[in-house]
């Protein structure tokens, strides 16, 4: 994936993503963020659907909430993205060790719920918390 970033070729690097041979939910998770960010939706969608989310960690499952939305919204279910923004806000009442990335995600996902806008997707690179650096409402991408 790396060598595929360094040449700017995102869907090449979705590909390879997605063609890892683990049984690791949170690698899973990233292919199907990275299909929706060169969007590739129906790919995302049908990956995301296999992920069991007792496999993700507590930010992971917040995060794969927040790509449902977005994949929700973008077949025209408000209704639908908003319960799934709303699952992943509800998921994040926990205390603990990464208030701060809990901020972020809370941050995004109210935005989201509020009826706040999506724009585009960011590509993650190899650290995934990088996408919230860049949707966080009232902060600039990079």
């Amino acid at each position: 994936m790396r060598l595929l970033m360094d040449v700017r070729d995102r869907p090449g690097a979705a590909t390879a993503l997605r063609a890892i041979d683990t049984d690791d939910a949170g690698i899973h998770l990233m292919a199907a963020w990275a299909s929706a960010a060169v969007g590739e939706t129906s790919v995302a969608r049908a990956t995301l659907d296999t992920i069991p989310l007792d496999g993700l960690s507590y930010h992971h499952r917040a995060l794969a909430a927040w790509l449902d939305g977005e994949l929700l919204r973008a077949t025209g279910d408000e209704a639908g993205a908003r319960g799934a923004w709303e699952h992943g806000l509800a998921g994040l009442d926990d205390p603990g060790p990464n208030a701060a990335l809990d901020g972020l995600l809370r941050a995004v996902l109210a935005h989201r719920v509020a009826g706040g806008s999506s724009g585009a997707l960011p590509f993650p690179d190899l650290k995934f918390q990088d996408v919230l650096e860049l949707r966080t409402p009232g902060r600039a991408a990079r």
